[in-house]
């Protein structure tokens, strides 16, 4: 049996029913008529414990959810590294119950667990439109019965306002993993060019006028027979009654169509609809908000556990963030202790050949495996070297270098944190090799 926390913003009052059985507890939650005929945002509040069974840790360490509402199913999961999630509903009703469908199969169990009902916030018109336009993304067809890989874990949006009124939106998705792998069979390729194994992909972008008219809409679509990347015009449909399209994830790279696919043809509606909450600020590259949000490093590091694969722990790497211009040629980072010891990005897997992939251009992160006792002497002072930018092209690159910042992750409550550790790191950039000194 869970408990609930009724939760009352703004004075709204749910009603709540609760069923509970060995596996399922089913919960019902009335929408509040402040909200009825508008639309809504679901938020759960709460705190989660985990045993410390295989089978836990195989589970991801959450609990899944399932919100059933106006004919489709939210998938909302519960991650013990959090204490906060929030879906988007589209238009509620009033006298329609909502029904939240929890699985308490997982080894976890609530210390707390609160649910509200919320309107969207429209103190800020750009803000609204985030919110009005994100896109409602129907789960694969091999994700019906497998809900722990490749799971969407956050939504981010970045915004351009033109002169002319004119706002750009573009919203990327954060997936835990991405089960086809296009950068070789070794994720230190991927450690070494971004700073991550989880999977990021932009999923939809939308132009709208000064006076609210929808000018072009795209998404990310397969290139060809459902391979590579491409992106074409959205002509699909839309969530009843608003502007938030349905797209359709069908392929393991995390590619998206406007129309289903095998399963998702006959299946019921199901996906996710996060809520955009995290803004891509220009020239911030989209792996920035993994340092913000450092428990999806903790989620892809279980998902690789739970698949068997063999890697080094998030909590183990120098986190580099490089900012500056690349307009050709290609560059990776590495360490040189005082003591002699050396350390390659991705483990001398991969370099880096580009910056800000799909968004500013900008900003890139790389990450070094040094350990938790070399990344503890760095930050207290105790240990001394050197990073290197070392050219990795048959001529030099053409790269200009604006900033470095330096990251670590370290467990504290049981949870990753970022600590910034730039103030250890002194760095002359001007040509090859750049250094900086710690």
């Amino acid at each position: 049996m869970i408990g609930i926390a009724l939760m009352t913003p703004l004075s709204l009052l749910l009603s709540l029913f609760v069923f509970s059985s060995a596996l399922a507890a089913e919960i019902s939650v009335s929408v509040p008529p402040a909200v009825s005929g508008h639309e809504a945002i679901l938020e759960v509040n709460y705190r989660l414990t985990c045993d410390q069974s295989r089978e836990s840790f195989r589970r991801l360490r959450m609990t899944p959810v399932t919100v059933s509402h106006e004919g489709r199913r939210i998938r909302l999961d519960l991650f013990e590294e959090r204490d906060q999630a929030r879906v988007q509903l589209g238009k509620v009703a009033a006298g329609k119950a909502l029904q939240l469908l929890v699985d308490e199969s997982t080894g976890c169990r609530f210390e707390h667990l609160g649910v509200s009902v919320l309107p969207l916030d429209q103190s800020d018109p750009v803000r609204a439109l985030v919110l009005q336009h994100s896109p409602f993304v129907v789960v694969r067809p091999n994700q019906y019965a497998n809900r722990y890989n490749d799971i969407p874990l956050a939504m981010a949006y970045a915004t351009q306002t033109f002169d002319n009124g004119t706002v750009w939106i573009r919203y990327t998705a954060y997936f835990s993993d991405e089960d086809l792998m296009t950068i070789g069979t070794n994720r230190e390729e991927m450690m070494a060019r971004y700073g991550r194994r989880s999977d990021i992909e932009w999923v939809y972008q939308v132009e709208i006028s000064a006076e609210g008219e929808v000018l072009s809409r795209k998404y990310h679509s397969a290139l060809f027979l459902e391979i590579g990347h491409s992106e074409k015009e959205f002509q699909g449909t839309f969530l009843p009654g608003t502007q938030h399209p349905i797209l359709y994830n069908v392929q393991d790279n995390n590619v998206f169509s406007a129309f289903p696919k095998g399963l998702q043809r006959k299946a019921r509606l199901e996906g996710h609809h996060l809520v955009p909450d995290s803004a891509i600020e220009y020239p911030e590259a989209r792996e920035r908000l993994q340092l913000h949000q450092p428990w999806i490093f903790r989620v892809s590091d279980l998902e690789n556990y739970r698949e068997d694969r063999r890697v080094t722990l998030a909590s183990q790497y120098l986190y580099v963030v490089f900012r500056g211009f690349l307009e050709s040629g290609a560059f990776t980072l590495s360490v040189k202790l005082d003591s002699g010891k050396n350390f390659q990005a991705g483990g001398g897997e991969g370099d880096i050949d580009r910056l800000g992939e799909d968004l500013w251009k900008r900003e890139t992160m790389s990450a070094i495996p040094l350990g938790r006792d070399i990344l503890r002497g760095i930050e207290e002072g105790s240990i001394h070297g050197r990073v290197l930018v070392k050219n990795t092209s048959f001529f030099d690159p053409k790269l200009h270098v604006e900033k470095l910042r330096f990251y670590r992750l370290r467990r504290q409550n049981g949870r990753y944190e970022a600590i910034d550790l730039t103030e250890r790191f002194r760095c002359g950039l001007d040509g090859f090799p750049g250094v900086c000194e710690f």
